[in-house]
C-alpha cells in the first residue's frame, strides 16, 4: 500500500511539473535562508559555551560617573581583581588580559609578526578551557617572561618540533622561554590570542604602573565559587571602591563603581547593553532571527497555498477514487504522504542550496560556518520534523477536506464551497505582503545608513595613506632616520608619526585645564609636526607643530570639541596641565578618531609620547601604492634587516571598520529578494486558487459580454487591495524598528517617506504583475470550455 501511494505521488508530481517545481522550489528557498540563519544565530548563542565553568566566569567591568554623566569601560587597572579575590570569598581565582597587541617574534635570526599578543595571568588554564597541548597548566605562566604560544604558531616557527624550552625575542627587547602550546582559539570564542605572555612580567617591567591608580589597560576574569551569588557581592562593592580609590575620587568629583557581567554575555553583549561602547551584536541577533521566522512563514504560506491549488484540479481523482471504493481513510494518506513526500524533497533541496551559498554567506558575516557538521545536526533534525509538521499540516485541507465531498459534487467539480468569504485566503495574502514589505523598508533605510556612513566626511583623508606599525624599540627609537629616507622617495608626498589611528579610537587621560577646578578627562594623541599634513587634517585656529622645535613637550593642540566643551572663545594661549604645564598653540577641525557609532569627543594633540611613537603614516601618490611600499620596505631592510615589514592601507583599514554593518545591508538585501519571490509564488498559488474557484462565473460573465479588461480588473482588485492593507501594517512597524536601530549610530539618517512610498510601489508593482499573469489565462479561456460540464 505504501508502495503504491509513493508511486502515484511521484506520478503527480510529474504529471503538474510546474505547479511541483514552484512548489518545491517556493520551499527549499525559504528554508535554505532559514537554515544559514539559524545557523548564525547559534553560531552566536554558543559563544564561551564550550568553557566548563562558563556560568561561573564574569568580566569585570567600571563605571565612571561625573555630574551625572556615566562612561563606563571593561578595562580597569591591574589591582582591581587581585582585591576581589584577596577580600571576596566568594570569588576563588582571577585571570587579567593586557590590551591584545601586534608584536615581533625572533627566533634563529628570523623574524614572526604576531597581531594577537597578549599578558595573561597564570589561572587562566583553571579558569578557561583553552586545549594546552603541552605545557603544565599550573605553572606555565607562572614565571615572569615565559610565553605559550599557539600551535599555528609553533608550526610556523617550529615545523613539527617541540618548541617548549626553545627562547624567542620579543620585540627585540627581551627574551622570552616557551612553556606551553595551546589549541588555537575556537571560533566562538569572545577570548582571542596567538601568544599569551606571562602577566608576572609586567611586574619586572620599569614605569609600569600595576596598582589601583594605574591605567585602565588590562580586561580582568574572576571565577566564582559554586551557588555563589554576583549580586550580592555587588551589593558590597561600594564599600570595597571606597576603600580602595573613592576616597581619592571623590575629591575630584568622580564615583567608581563595578559591575560584574557573565561570559555568556561578553560576546552580544559587548555594546551598549553594558554601557560600553559599540553597537551589540544582540540587536542584529534579534533581527536575523526575526528575517528567519518571517521567510520560513512566507515559504510554509507558499506551500499551503499551491497545495490547496493544486487540489482543485484533483477532484475528479478523487470522485473516481470513491466510485471504485476508495475509503476516506485511504485518501486522507494519499494526500497527507504527498504533501510530506514534496515537503521533503524541498528539504532536500535546501541542503543543498545551502552548500552552494555557505561560502558567500560565510563571507558576509565574517564567520565560517558549516552545516554538515555535528553541532549544526540538530538544526537539520529541527527542520526535519518542521518539514514533516508543513507537509501535514498543507495536505490537510484535500485530505479532510475533498474526502468527505459527496461523489456526484465532486465529479461534477462542484464541490468548493461558495458561500461567505475567503478569509484564510485573505489572512495569508496580508500576511506574506507584511512580511515582505517590512523586509524591504527595512532593507532600504539599512542601505541610505550604510551609504551614510560611507560617504560622511570624516575630517581627514584616508586615500593614498600606508601605516606601517613601530612595533620594536630599534624602530621606535630610529622612526627618525626612516621618515627622513622615506620622504626622500620621490612618490612620497608626506610622511608622520602617531600613536592612536583615527577611526579605531585613542586612549583618554585625566587632564586640568586653565580655568577648571576638576580635572576632565580628554583623548589624546601623540604625533609629530608632519602627522596633520599626511591625514589632512586642517586648522581651524593658531598653527601647528614646529618642524624646527622637534618633539615639543610644551605645545598642544586641540580639537574644535575640546574648545567649545570648555567654552573657550580664544584657546590660543589657554594651559592644559598633567604633570607638566601645556600651552595650546592651534585648534584643529573636529575628525572622526573614533568609530562613526560614536561622537566626536574632547581631542588634544601633543608631541610627547610615553613609549615612543606606535606608527608611521605615509602619504603615497594616488596609484603609486604598491611600488613605492616595496621602496619603503627595501629602505626598512636596510636599517632594520632582522625586522619584518609589515604595512596595512588607510582606506581598507576604514572599511572594514564598517564591515559588521555592510555584510548587514548585504544579508537584508539578498533576503528581502528571497522574501519577495516567496511570497509572489504564493500569491500565485492564491491566483490559481481563487481563478479556480471563479472559473465558472467568468465563463458565465463573458457569456453576457464581458471584456477581458474588465475580468482581470475584477480579479486583480479582490487581491489588491489585500497587499496594500499589508503594507499600511508593515510600515509603521518598519519604521518603529529602524527607529530603534538607529539609535545605535551616534550619527545617522532620518527615516524618508520615500522609502515606504517605494516599497509600495515595490509590492503592488509585483502583485500585478503576478496577478495579471493568472488572470489573463482564465480572461482569454473560450467559455465553452468552461460551462461545457454545466
Amino acid at each position: 500500500m505504501l508502495r503504491n501511494y509513493i508511486v502515484i505521488a511521484i506520478r503527480n508530481l510529474f504529471r503538474n511539473k510546474l505547479f511541483s517545481i514552484i512548489n518545491i522550489l517556493g520551499l527549499a528557498i525559504g528554508m535554505a535562508a532559514s537554515l544559514l540563519i539559524t545557523e548564525f544565530i547559534v553560531s552566536e548563542l554558543s559563544y564561551d559555551n564550550f568553557h566548563v565553568n562558563h556560568d561561573r566566569i564574569f568580566r569585570v567591568i567600571i563605571q565612571e560617573e561625573k555630574d551625572g554623566q556615566v562612561d563606563y569601560s571593561d578595562f580597569i587597572t591591574a589591582a582591581v581583581s587581585p582585591s576581589i579575590v584577596s577580600e571576596f570569598p566568594e570569588a576563588i581565582s582571577m585571570c587579567r588580559f593586557s590590551n591584545p597587541q601586534a608584536a615581533y617574534f625572533a627566533y634563529h635570526n628570523k623574524n614572526y609578526y604576531e597581531n594577537r599578543v597578549t599578558y595573561a595571568d597564570s589561572a587562566i588554564f583553571s579558569i578557561f578551557s583553552f586545549d594546552l597541548l603541552a605545557g603544565d597548566p599550573e605553572s606555565c605562566l607562572t614565571e615572569p617572561y615565559s610565553v605559550v604560544i599557539t600551535d599555528e604558531m609553533s608550526k610556523k616557527i617550529f615545523g613539527d618540533s617541540n618548541p617548549v624550552g626553545e627562547v624567542l625575542r620579543f620585540n627585540d627587547e627581551t627574551q622570552l622561554k616557551i612553556t606551553g602550546v595551546v589549541a588555537r582559539p575556537p571560533e566562538n570564542s569572545s577570548i582571542d590570542f596567538d601568544a599569551l605572555i606571562s602577566f608576572s612580567s609586567l611586574y619586572e617591567m620599569p614605569g609600569i604602573y600595576l596598582d589601583w591608580n594605574g591605567g585602565w589597560n588590562y580586561e580582568s576574569f574572576i571565577l566564582l565559587a559554586k551557588e555563589s551569588s554576583p549580586s550580592d557581592m555587588q551589593g558590597r562593592f561600594e564599600a570595597f571602591m571606597e576603600k580602595h580609590i573613592n576616597y581619592i575620587y571623590r575629591e575630584a568629583g568622580f564615583i567608581l563603581s563595578l559591575n560584574l557581567q557573565p561570559l555568556e554575555e561578553v560576546h552580544l553583549y559587548s555594546g551598549r547593553d553594558y554601557g560600553l561602547e559599540g553597537q551589540g551584536r544582540l540587536v542584529n541577533l534579534f533581527v536575523f532571527s526575526s528575517i528567519a521566522i518571517f521567510i520560513l512563514m512566507i515559504a510554509c504560506f507558499n506551500f499551503m497555498n499551491l497545495s490547496t491549488a493544486r487540489s482543485v484540479q484533483r477532484a475528479k481523482e478523487v470522485g473516481i477514487r470513491k466510485v471504485v471504493g476508495a475509503y476516506r481513510r485511504t485518501i486522507i494518506q494519499q494526500f497527507l504522504l504527498e504533501s510530506v513526500l514534496v515537503s521533503l524533497v524541498a528539504l532536500l533541496g535546501s541542503l543543498v542550496l545551502v552548500e552552494l551559498v555557505q561560502p558567500v554567506f560565510n563571507d558576509l558575516i565574517g564567520v565560517d560556518l558549516r552545516l554538515f557538521r555535528q553541532s549544526a545536526l540538530t538544526i537539520i533534525l529541527v527542520f526535519f520534523a518542521m518539514m514533516v509538521f508543513t507537509g501535514v499540516l498543507a495536505g490537510s485541507y484535500p485530505a479532510f477536506f475533498m474526502s468527505k465531498f459527496q461523489i456526484i459534487r465532486v465529479i461534477k467539480g462542484n464541490f468548493i464551497q461558495r458561500t461567505g468569504k475567503p478569509v484564510l485566503r485573505n489572512i495569508l495574502v496580508v500576511a506574506q505582503f507584511t512580511i515582505s514589505a517590512f523586509l524591504i523598508s527595512s532593507t532600504l533605510i539599512i542601505q541610505d545608513q550604510i551609504r551614510y556612513l560611507q560617504d560622511k566626511q570624516l575630517g581627514f583623508e584616508p586615500e593614498s595613506v600606508f601605516v606601517i606599525p613601530l612595533t620594536t624599540d630599534k624602530a621606535k627609537d630610529g622612526f627618525e632616520i626612516l621618515k627622513a629616507r622615506i620622504n626622500s622617495i620621490p612618490e612620497v608626498i608626506s610622511c608622520g608619526a602617531s600613536t592612536g589611528i583615527p577611526g579605531q579610537g585613542v586612549t583618554s587621560n585625566g587632564y586640568l585645564p586653565e580655568g577648571i577646578k576638576d580635572p576632565i578627562m580628554i583623548h589624546v594623541i601623540e604625533a609629530d609636526d608632519d602627522y596633520l599634513d599626511v591625514m589632512k587634517i586642517p586648522l581651524v585656529m593658531g598653527e601647528g607643530f614646529s618642524k624646527e622645535s622637534g618633539l615639543d613637550s610644551v605645545n598642544i593642540i586641540i580639537n574644535e570639541c575640546l574648545m567649545k566643551r570648555l567654552g573657550w572663545d580664544e584657546p590660543v594661549g589657554k594651559t592644559i596641565r598633567r604633570g607638566i604645564i601645556m600651552k595650546v598653540i592651534g585648534v584643529v577641525q573636529d575628525f572622526h578618531f573614533a568609530p562613526l557609532s560614536q561622537d566626536i569627543e574632547p581631542l588634544l594633540l601633543t608631541q610627547r609620547p610615553w613609549d615612543g611613537f606606535d606608527n608611521l603614516s605615509v602619504k603615497i601618490q594616488a596609484g603609486r601604492g604598491p611600488e613605492t611600499m616595496d621602496k619603503i620596505q627595501a629602505e626598512w631592510e636596510k636599517l632594520f634587516p632582522d625586522q619584518s615589514f609589515e604595512y596595512f592601507g588607510m582606506e581598507e583599514y576604514v572599511r572594514e571598520a564598517y564591515q559588521d554593518v555592510s555584510g548587514l545591508r548585504s544579508l537584508f538585501i539578498y533576503f528581502a529578494i528571497l522574501a519577495i519571490i516567496v511570497a509572489c509564488m504564493g500569491l500565485l498559488g492564491l491566483a490559481s486558487y481563487s481563478t479556480g474557484q471563479k472559473s465558472k462565473e467568468v465563463g458565465i460573465r463573458k457569456v453576457f459580454g464581458a471584456e477581458n479588461n474588465e475580468i482581470i480588473f475584477r480579479l486583480l482588485r479582490d487581491f489588491l487591495k489585500w497587499v496594500v492593507i499589508a503594507n499600511f501594517i508593515a510600515l509603521p512597524m518598519a519604521w518603529w524598528a529602524m527607529d530603534t536601530w538607529l539609535q545605535n549610530f551616534a550619527y545617522r539618517v532620518n527615516i524618508s517617506i520615500i522609502v515606504f512610498l517605494f516599497t509600495l510601489l515595490i509590492t503592488t508593482g509585483l502583485s500585478i504583475l503576478t496577478i495579471i499573469f493568472q488572470a489573463m489565462q482564465l480572461a482569454r479561456t473560450n467559455p465553452a470550455d468552461i460551462l461545457k460540464d454545466e
